[in-house]
């Protein structure tokens, strides 16, 4: 599910920084870094407390929740993240910032927008021209909201260098609040100077024991070192599908034709605009229709199929080709949603609406015929799986 793939992405990147060795004054696999109250245990514990977070906050996006949806469930992941760690925030900054992030990723993939190294950091930041970040600004453009209000500016940044040369430059260029509090103004510039001269020698151990001596952790930086390893992740995700999506969708319509060629069998199928056809939310649709055709056909499917392309279910039924054409004649009501397909195959060859003098089917969003609306284009994308959303959601209550 891509909610699950995303997830994983976010869980992964906050690994990848705490596993990242030498850091100054942060916590290591080595080292806890200018810190008394947390070690690498502790670290571990805070980002296992968040899993479960980040799906939810990309599905919240996906599926139209608000902004203020979201902030109340950091909350409640935040009273979870306190409690995994014995009340040490850990990451408090991420699940902010990184679960913001997250969340507008969701949004824009329920616009069926594709994402690509040109243009994910300008969708990122027209999503957040939205009214409700403005209450952002109100509550101050500092720490971890700056960077979320800048269009995770230092996020994007740098994506090209290894993550100690990452992280060095994030130190040296933002505002790390976290560093100020810590060690003070003075130190905090004075520490800036000891990133440059890292980022030049490549040595960190002038820096890391400036951190020591003086209490310095560099926190907003590792936030965003967080942030910057979670968007390297989805870009080379979305790259990779794009490069291999045709050979894979060819070799999936290959496996569907022989579960199918020379069969009499029923097979459900799920009709969901847009690349991202897998979600926790279209499984339970799908899940829910399928019960409603297993009862109707006293029959258990012999397969039922999760994949990236769709959701199947398969049922093999002993009938003559007159008998299979009344229930043609039959499911066409229950196809009624107009978001699932019930295709019937006698002997290995469909059954169709014509076959039976059945209407077509008609588009979701207009009265036309459905297939003239998808040759034809008359309806973006986002704007079918708006309806099918929509659609979904009202058959849940």
């Amino acid at each position: 599910m891509i909610e699950k793939i995303i997830e994983n992405f976010a869980i992964d990147a906050s690994f990848e920084e705490l596993n990242l060795d030498p850091k100054p004054g942060l916590v290591t696999p080595t080292s806890k870094g200018s810190h008394t109250d947390m070690d690498y245990e502790i670290m571990k514990a805070g980002i296992d407390s968040l899993v479960g977070y980040y799906s939810e906050a990309f599905s919240y996006g996906f599926l139209g929740e608000s902004f203020n949806s979201l902030r109340k469930l950091g909350m409640l992941f935040e009273e979870k993240m306190y409690k995994n760690t014995s009340g040490v925030n850990t990451h408090l900054g991420s699940i902010f910032s990184l679960g913001i992030l997250v969340f507008l990723v969701g949004r824009i993939k329920r616009k069926c927008l594709a994402i690509d190294a040109d243009n994910f950091h300008e969708l990122i930041k027209k999503e957040l021209e939205s009214d409700e970040f403005a209450v952002l600004l109100k509550e101050g453009n500092f720490g971890a909201r700056a960077e979320v209000i800048s269009g995770y500016e230092n996020s994007f940044n740098y994506l090209d260098f290894d993550l100690t040369k990452r992280l060095l430059y994030l130190i040296y260029n933002i505002t790390d609040t976290n560093v100020i509090r810590r060690g003070g103004e003075k130190n905090a510039e004075e520490f800036k100077k000891l990133a440059a001269q890292a980022i030049s020698s490549g040595d960190l151990e002038e820096i890391s024991k400036s951190a020591i001596e003086k209490n310095i952790s560099p926190g907003g930086a590792a936030d965003i070192l967080i942030n910057s390893i979670f968007i390297k992740k989805v870009l080379n995700f979305e790259k990779e599908r794009r490069e291999n999506y045709r050979d894979e969708k060819l070799s999936h319509n290959d496996r569907m034709f022989e579960k199918i060629n020379n069969r009499s069998v029923v097979v459900l199928s799920l009709v969901v605009p847009g690349i991202e056809k897998d979600t926790k939310f279209f499984r339970e649709f799908f899940e829910s229709e399928y019960e409603k055709l297993r009862s109707f056909l006293n029959l258990e499917a012999e397969e039922k199929i999760f994949s990236k392309f769709g959701y199947y279910a398969i049922f093999p039924i002993c009938k003559s080709k007159k008998e299979l054409e009344e229930l043609k004649r039959k499911t066409v009501e229950i196809e009624k949603t107009g978001l699932i397909d019930i295709d019937i195959y006698f002997e290995g060859k469909p059954i169709s609406r014509h076959d039976i003098g059945s209407p077509e089917r008609r588009c979701l969003i207009c009265e036309n015929k459905a297939k003239d609306c998808y040759v034809s284009n008359a309806h973006k994308k986002s704007e079918l799986l708006d309806r099918a959303v929509a659609i979904m959601k009202n058959n849940q209550i």
